[in-house]
């Protein structure tokens, strides 16, 4: 009997540990794609929008993203370390997109 609820206990929390593992990188992502949308458009009447889908799409509205930002700051370490992956996936993608856009360009001339 002890080693079923001792199975059970672990169990519970290598799930919760899974979950708040997704919650981080759902978080990560959307940092990321949302560093992205400001380098590609710096006019906010045309990023604004794009934010608001990104985290609609990553499951957030301004206001729970700015809670989560909140609740993970609240850890500076770990909290650097999560900005700085954002800003690594970051800095790839848009050089990626930069690749593309240059490379449509020139198929256009």
């Amino acid at each position: 009997m002890l080693i079923r609820i001792l199975l059970f206990a672990v169990s519970l929390i290598l799930i919760s540990c899974s979950g708040a593992e997704k919650e981080k990188n759902k978080f990560i992502n959307a940092y990321k794609e949302l560093l992205t949308i400001r380098l590609m458009y710096p006019d906010t009447t045309i990023a604004n929008p794009k934010v608001n889908k990104i985290l609609a799409k990553n499951g957030f509205d301004k206001y729970s993203f700015a809670e989560q930002f909140k609740k993970y700051s609240s850890n500076p370490q770990e909290f650097r370390d999560m900005l700085d992956t954002a800003r690594e996936r970051a800095k790839k993608e848009y050089q990626i997109l930069r690749k593309n856009n240059k490379s449509n360009e020139m198929q256009m001339e």
